[in-house]
C-alpha cells in the first residue's frame, strides 16, 4: 500500500452511511481483472477492468465483490463510498485493498448523526436501482477572449471537441456530462497580467445563461507569457472557469488534460500526489503526450466527483453553498487527510476553508501550473 492509500485509511468509511452511492475500483495488477459485483438483494454483475483503469459503481447500500481465481476465490464486503484497488500480494494472488475499513465507529456514528432532512428526502426519491441512475448533465458556454487568432467557425469546433472528449472521461469516472449550449466572446483588459484579476473580471464581464458554467479560454499575450496558472477558478461549482489557451509548449493532448483537471476543480476535486492523475498540480509535463498514459483521474479524487455529481443529480445542486451537511462533511474529512500527506500544496487547506462556511470570496484560486 502506498503512503496515499494508507493515509486515507482513516477517513474514506466516513461515507459509509444511509445515503451510499459509489464504490470506486481501481486496478494496479499489470493485467485485465475480472470480478463479480452483488448489491443486497439483486442480481450479481460482472465486470472487466483494465490495468491500470478504474470504476464507479453506483450501489445503494454494502456489495459483495468476488475475485480470483478458482482455486483462490476470494469474496469481500465493501461498503458504500469506498476506495478499493486489485493488486497482487506477495504469493502472486489477486488481492483487493480496502481503503477506509479502519475507521473508528464513532466517526460514522458522528456522520450519522448529521443527516438532515434534505439529505433524507433525497434518498426517497433515489431510483431503486442504482445501476439505472441517470447521468447528469451541467450545461456548459463556452467562450474565446479577443485575441483568439481563429475565426468563430475554427474556434468553435475546435473547444467543442475539447469539452466533449473531456465530458466523456468524466461520464466514465462519475456520471456527469458537460454538454456545450452556447459559445461567445468576450473582451479582456490587455494590460492585465495577473492571472486572478483576469478569472475575476471573467467572472464580472461574462454571464454564465444559458449555462450552467462558462468557461473561458484566453488567447491574452501577457497571460501567456507567465509560467504559472494555466487554469483556475474560484471554488467548486463556482460558475466561471478561466484557461490559458494558446502556449507553443502545449500540445491538444496537454490542453485536454488542463480542462479535465479544472472539470475537476468544479466537481470538488483537490490536488493529487498520484503523477497519473490529471488532478496532480503541475501538468504541461509531457505525460499527456505518452502514447502509454491514460488521461484520466486518480481514485479518491473520483470518489470526490461522484459524491458532488450525486448532489447535481439528485437535488439540483449548483451552488458550494447548497451542498447537504452529509456531503459537506465527507468532503471536508477527505480534504483534511490529503492536506496532511501533501503539505505543500494550499488547495485541500483551501477547499476545507470554502466548506466551513460556505464562502466563495474571489480571493484565491483552485488552479493548476
Amino acid at each position: 500500500m502506498n503512503l496515499w492509500a494508507f493515509a486515507l485509511g482513516l477517513v474514506l468509511t466516513v461515507a459509509a452511511t444511509a445515503r451510499a452511492d459509489v464504490v470506486v475500483l481501481s486496478n494496479r495488477t499489470p493485467q485485465q481483472t475480472v470480478f463479480h459485483v452483488q448489491p443486497h438483494n439483486r442480481a450479481e454483475s460482472t465486470h472487466k477492468l483494465a490495468a491500470g483503469d478504474l470504476l464507479s459503481l453506483p450501489v445503494d447500500g454494502p456489495v459483495k465483490i468476488r475475485f480470483g481465481a478458482k482455486d483462490a476465490e476470494r469474496e469481500l464486503l465493501i461498503e458504500a463510498n469506498s476506495v478499493c484497488f486489485f493488486f497482487y500480494d506477495e504469493t502472486g494472488s489477486l488481492d483487493l485493498n480496502r481503503i477506509g475499513f479502519a475507521a473508528e465507529a464513532n466517526t460514522a456514528a458522528t456522520e450519522a448523526r448529521t443527516q438532515d432532512q434534505e439529505a433524507v428526502a433525497a434518498k426517497t426519491t433515489r431510483k431503486k436501482d442504482p445501476f439505472r441512475a441517470p447521468i447528469c448533465t451541467v450545461p456548459v458556454k463556452i467562450l474565446v477572449d479577443d485575441e483568439e487568432p481563429y475565426v468563430r467557425k475554427v474556434w468553435e469546433k475546435r473547444l467543442r471537441d475539447r469539452v466533449k472528449r473531456a465530458s466523456a472521461i468524466l461520464e466514465k469516472h462519475c456520471r456527469v456530462r458537460f454538454e456545450v449550449v452556447a459559445a461567445d466572446t468576450w473582451d479582456t483588459e490587455n494590460g492585465e497580467t495577473d492571472f486572478r484579476n483576469m478569472l475575476a473580471e471573467f467572472e464580472r464581464e461574462v454571464p454564465v445563461r444559458p449555462a450552467a458554467l462558462a468557461i473561458g479560454f484566453s488567447s491574452q499575450r501577457l497571460i501567456l507569457e507567465q509560467r504559472i496558472h494555466l487554469g483556475g477558478t474560484f471554488a467548486p461549482l463556482r460558475q466561471h472557469i478561466l484557461i490559458r489557451e494558446w502556449s507553443k509548449s502545449m500540445s491538444d493532448a496537454d490542453r485536454l488534460e488542463v480542462l479535465l483537471h479544472e472539470l475537476g476543480h468544479y466537481l470538488g476535486a483537490t490536488h493529487s500526489p498520484e503523477q497519473d492523475s490529471a488532478m496532480r498540480p503541475r501538468l504541461n509535463d509531457g505525460k499527456a503526450n505518452l502514447a502509454t498514459f491514460r488521461l484520466g483521474y486518480d481514485p479518491v479524487n473520483t470518489l470526490i466527483m461522484c459524491l458532488v455529481g450525486e448532489e447535481i443529480r439528485d437535488r439540483k445542486v449548483r451552488l458550494l453553498k447548497d451542498l447537504s451537511s452529509g456531503t459537506r462533511q465527507k468532503l471536508r474529512s477527505i480534504y483534511a487527510e490529503i492536506a496532511k500527506i501533501t503539505p505543500d500544496d494550499s488547495a485541500s487547506v483551501r477547499l476545507m476553508q470554502l466548506l466551513g462556511d460556505g464562502s466563495t470570496k474571489a480571493n484565491t484560486t483552485i488552479s493548476t501550473e
